[in-house]
């Protein structure tokens, strides 16, 4: 996590109890080392539950976690050229 220069948006599946199960440390990790970060659960969805080819898809929480990327985008994303 030291290296990490970029804000983090983490967004995961609440049905996903074996990732969900590392959140706390990460969590710790990312304020140990002063990264700016949110992490999103969304619940009632499995893991890869935007992946529209597969049988996880929830496209109610992928439609909210795209919205939310793009406005995680526009608040840290810095372009140059």
């Amino acid at each position: 996590m030291p290296n990490i220069r970029a804000a983090v948006l983490a967004v995961y599946g609440g049905l996903d109890e074996r990732i969900n199960a590392g959140i706390p440390a990460i969590e710790d990790a990312m304020k140990a080392a002063g990264i700016k970060y949110r992490i999103h659960v969304f619940p009632n969805s499995a893991h890869a539950f935007h992946n529209d080819t597969g049988g996880n898809y929830n496209p109610d929480a992928a439609a909210d976690a795209w919205l939310e990327t793009l406005e995680w985008f526009a608040e840290n994303l810095v372009l140059t050229g």
